[in-house]
């Protein structure tokens, strides 16, 4: 709530009236509008009436020749936005793809890792089978020699 200039109380009522006005740019520099809003409010001790700006929006002044030129600039932007996007999507999908392959290939690797790791293992049982054979054929030839 606004307070009394002239007295400091508070005012709680409701404006007495409300108007909009426009007022040329308070910025330095910058050729444009401000519209504001006030509110006028009587104080309830004093009875003087005073004004406060209640709202206040700044609009610039730009020629149509630039707003043109900013709006097909805007467009090329966009354009360039889009292909931007659709690269980045067919790149996502590359990447994607590669992921898959990778994925492939090691898995087709390890599995030729362990191909290779079976067919070690199957020479050494072969190889401990038949040194197991010949210690028999030892073991049961001297077992007949010591009868």
């Amino acid at each position: 709530m606004p307070a009394c200039p002239k007295c400091g109380s508070r005012v709680s009522s409701t404006p007495t009236r409300t108007f909009s006005i426009l007022v040329e740019s308070e910025r330095a520099g910058e050729s444009g509008f401000t519209a504001k809003k006030l509110a006028t409010y009587q104080c309830t001790k004093c009875n003087t009436k005073f004004p406060v700006a209640v709202d206040r929006q700044h609009y610039l002044v730009v020629p149509a020749d630039v707003i043109k030129r900013m709006q097909n600039e805007m467009r090329v932007l966009q354009m360039h936005n889009e292909m931007f996007s659709d690269s980045l999507k067919e790149l996502a999908r590359g990447q994607q793809e590669l992921k898959a392959a990778l994925k492939a290939a090691t898995e087709e690797s390890e599995i030729r890792d362990l191909e290779n790791k079976l067919r070690g293992l199957e020479r050494h049982v072969e190889h401990l089978r038949r040194d197991k054979i010949e210690l028999e054929q030892k073991l049961s030839g001297s077992l007949a020699s010591s009868r």
